[in-house]
C-alpha cells in the first residue's frame, strides 16, 4: 500500500505544476513592439499653424539698432526670448496665440469680453528688448485703441522689474499689429492661475487621543468658507546660522534648540498658544 502511494506522488506533483503554470501563461502580456507604433506612443501633436499676414507668412525686421530716447536699459538678459517655451517657431509670437488667430482655439482669459472682431478678447504680455518708455506705451495704446480697445475696466500695467506691459481685453485682430511694433520681441498669452488643493476633506478620528481635546469636535466647528494660505519659505529652522540674532554666521556657539524661544525667518512661533 505504501508503495502505491509513493507512485502517486510524482503524478500529483506534475499535476500541481501544470495547474500553477496555467495562470502564469494566461497573465502573459505581449510585448509592446508587437503593436503598431502609433498605438504605443500615440500620434504626434499637431503642428503650430504659421503666422499669416494676408496671404503670406509674416516677417519682421529683428534688427534693433537703436532704442527710443525715453526708454531705459533692459532689466532682463538680452535674447532670453529666443528660447521661450511656448514659441516653437521662434517668431516672437506665442504658439497659443497663433492657434487662436488660426481659429484652432479660443481665449482662456477669465476677464475676456467680446471684442470688435466678434471674438473673445485675450489677455497678453508684450515683451520688449528694452524697458518700455512713454513712446512705447503710447504706441501700444494707440494700436489697440484702433481696434476697439477701451481703457475703462481694462488692465494695462507697465511692469517694474520686467521689460513688459501686461494688459487684457485685447482684440484678437490687433495681435499682429502689436507684434509688429518697434522693440517688441515677444507677444505672450497670459497663463490662467488655477487653485489646487483648495478643498479640504473632513477630519477623521482614527483613535481616541489623550493629547487632543474633543471640545472642537463636539462643538461641530468646521472650516467651510474659510481660506488658509500656506507659504513655505524652505528655511530650515534648525540651521546653525539661526541660533542667534547675529549677522555673523560663524560666531555661533549654541545649537538652535538651545534658545528658550527660538525664532526664524518665515517660521511660526506657536509655543505660547
Amino acid at each position: 500500500m505504501k508503495t502505491s502511494k509513493g507512485k502517486l506522488y510524482p503524478l500529483l506533483v506534475a499535476l500541481l505544476v501544470f495547474l500553477l503554470d496555467v495562470p502564469i501563461g494566461s497573465a502573459y502580456i505581449s510585448d509592446a513592439q508587437d503593436a503598431p507604433l502609433e498605438e504605443v506612443i500615440g500620434e504626434n501633436p499637431p503642428s503650430i499653424p504659421p503666422l499669416v499676414c494676408g496671404e503670406h507668412v509674416c516677417n519682421k525686421d529683428w534688427s534693433l539698432e537703436h532704442t527710443p530716447v525715453d526708454s531705459t536699459p533692459p532689466a532682463m538678459e538680452f535674447g532670453w526670448w529666443e528660447d521661450f517655451w511656448s514659441d516653437s517657431d521662434s517668431n516672437g509670437f506665442d504658439d497659443r496665440l497663433q492657434m487662436i488667430l488660426a481659429g484652432e482655439r479660443e481665449s482662456v482669459s477669465l476677464t475676456s469680453i467680446i471684442g470688435s472682431d466678434g471674438r473673445p478678447t485675450v489677455a497678453i504680455i508684450v515683451h520688449y528688448a528694452w524697458h518700455p518708455g512713454p513712446t512705447d506705451i503710447e504706441s501700444l495704446r494707440s494700436t489697440i485703441e484702433a481696434h476697439g480697445w477701451k481703457s475703462n475696466g481694462s488692465w494695462f500695467m507697465v511692469m517694474d522689474h520686467l521689460d513688459a506691459i501686461v494688459l487684457d481685453h485685447v482684440p484678437v485682430i490687433s495681435l499682429i499689429d502689436i507684434w509688429k511694433l518697434e522693440g517688441v520681441v515677444l507677444v505672450e498669452e497670459q497663463n490662467v492661475i488655477v487653485p489646487f488643493l483648495d478643498k479640504a476633506t473632513k477630519g477623521s478620528k482614527v483613535r481616541t487621543s489623550g493629547v487632543y481635546d474633543e471640545a472642537l469636535r463636539d462643538l461641530g466647528y468646521h472650516g467651510s468658507g474659510k481660506v488658509i494660505a500656506i507659504l513655505d519659505t524652505g528655511v530650515d529652522n534648525e540651521h546653525f546660522s539661526l541660533d542667534d540674532f547675529s549677522d555673523n554666521n560663524r560666531d555661533n556657539t549654541n545649537d538652535p534648540d538651545d534658545l528658550e524661544d527660538p525664532k526664524w525667518v518665515g517660521g511660526c512661533d506657536s509655543t505660547g498658544v
